[in-house]
C-alpha cells in the first residue's frame, strides 16, 4: 500500500492522524509514505509505528527521480497516486518541473 501526504499548509492532518492509527489497530506493515514536508503531528513517523510505514523524503531524491516514481508500472508507486505539476518538465538531463 502506498500513500502520498501533500505538503506544507496542505497537509490533511485528520486523514493523516486516521490512516497512523487504522495503522496501529490494523497492524498494517510496510505502508509507504511519499510526502516533502508536512505540516503538523507525523505520529507514523514516530519509533512506535516503525515496521508500519515505510516514509521517503522527496526532497532527498535527485530532481529528474521524482517524475520517474510516479509513471506507470513503476513498482515502488501503486497505482491511483497522481501528482501535479505547475509548469511542465523542463527537456533536460534532469527533468526540472515547478
Amino acid at each position: 500500500m502506498c500513500v502520498y501526504v501533500h505538503a506544507c499548509a496542505a497537509t490533511p492532518l485528520a486523514l493523516v492522524q486516521a490512516m497512523t492509527q487504522h495503522g496501529i489497530t490494523a497492524k498494517l506493515e510496510n505502508v509507504e509514505v511519499i510526502h516533502m514536508h508536512t505540516q503538523g503531528d507525523a505520529e507514523y513517523a514516530q519509533p512506535h509505528c516503525k515496521g508500519r510505514y515505510l516514509l521517503m523524503l522527496l526532497l532527498e531524491i535527485e530532481p529528474g527521480q521524482f517524475l520517474v516514481l510516479f509513471r506507470p508500472g513503476t513498482t515502488s508507486v501503486r497505482s491511483g497516486l497522481g501528482t501535479f505539476f505547475v509548469s511542465e518538465p523542463e527537456h533536460t538531463k534532469h527533468s526540472l518541473c515547478s
